[in-house]
């Protein structure tokens, strides 16, 4: 078997953006994300660096406009929590440096 082939096999997440790839996705992303903002939502991705945003996105990850919420299948539910666990932990980390500073 090719090398190609092999590596492919062993991918877990795979892309979902169409034979324009990251150059015509990230547009559509950006103004979902922007038609979101406008109806007043705040989305949980909001904070999220552009790198992340732009995995999510390229993987199958939405957006849910009724429950604010991301929306995505059952193979990007690992991928989600452990990024929301290492936000969190990073947000707690930063927050007890800032406490040591002030005290």
């Amino acid at each position: 078997m090719r090398r190609n082939q092999q590596n492919t096999q062993q991918k877990e997440y795979h892309h979902h953006m169409g034979s324009g790839g990251y150059k015509s996705a990230i547009p559509k992303w950006a103004k979902m994300e922007s038609d979101i903002l406008g109806k007043g939502i705040t989305p949980e991705s909001i904070n999220w660096p552009k790198h992340a945003k732009n995995c999510f996105f390229a993987h199958g990850g939405t957006l849910d406009l009724e429950t604010r919420k991301l929306a995505h299948g059952p193979k990007l539910q690992r991928a989600v929590e452990r990024f929301a666990y290492t936000q969190n932990a990073v947000a707690m980390v930063l927050s007890s440096q800032t406490e040591r500073r002030l005290s």
